[in-house]
């Protein structure tokens, strides 16, 4: 019950910052970013894992919402992915019996808010992220957390993604990505 408090409390501030944010809109005309990238992904967890490394996948749309002496506050939804491969029949054998599981395929929404430098050179959000997560016995949801830096240079990005499920069934899981990109403004 706390957990889900927490969750719904970071959703609603996220939304509160940047509905405070849009007035600031019509003073700076608005340029809408689309990050194209792929990567590599490296997971980890609380338990055995199979399998952790993978390839992630994301999509990124940005706004400029406000602007600052320093910079601007960007608001951004995407799409990102930890996929480790297909999940096969081979069993190998963990230190307390059974199977080590797979790590799971990760496919993740986020709503981010964070700051960008005044060319858009540099950027780093973070925020909240509903989470898609499977690991062969069949997907289930939950919510975690997304960081993410970028740098852009015309036409160019290299980005370095974070995310965290801090709690799902008996694990924690983490994931580490980072690659290269495409954006278009």
């Amino acid at each position: 019950m706390t957990r889900t408090i927490c969750r719904v409390c970071l959703v609603v501030i996220t939304i509160a910052n940047l509905l405070w944010a849009l007035p600031a809109h019509a003073q700076s005309p608005a340029r809408l970013s689309i990050d194209l990238a792929i990567g590599w992904s490296k997971g980890h967890g609380t338990g055995e894992f199979f399998k952790n490394n993978g390839v992630a996948l994301a999509v990124l749309l940005g706004m400029p919402i406000r602007d600052l002496t320093s910079g601007r506050v960007v608001g951004s939804i995407g799409f990102d992915t930890h996929y480790p491969g297909g999940f096969d029949l081979v069993c190998k054998p963990s230190s307390s019996g059974g199977c080590i599981p797979h790590f799971p395929a990760l496919f993740m929404l986020p709503a981010l808010i964070g700051w960008s430098s005044g060319n858009g050179g540099l950027r780093a959000f973070v925020g909240p992220a509903w989470m898609l997560a499977d690991n062969g016995g069949g997907p289930t949801n939950t919510w975690g957390t997304l960081a993410r830096i970028d740098v852009y240079a015309r036409p160019f990005t290299v980005w370095a993604r974070q995310s965290v499920i801090p709690r799902h069934g008996d694990n924690t899981y983490m994931t580490f990505a980072a690659g290269v990109g495409l954006r278009a403004q």
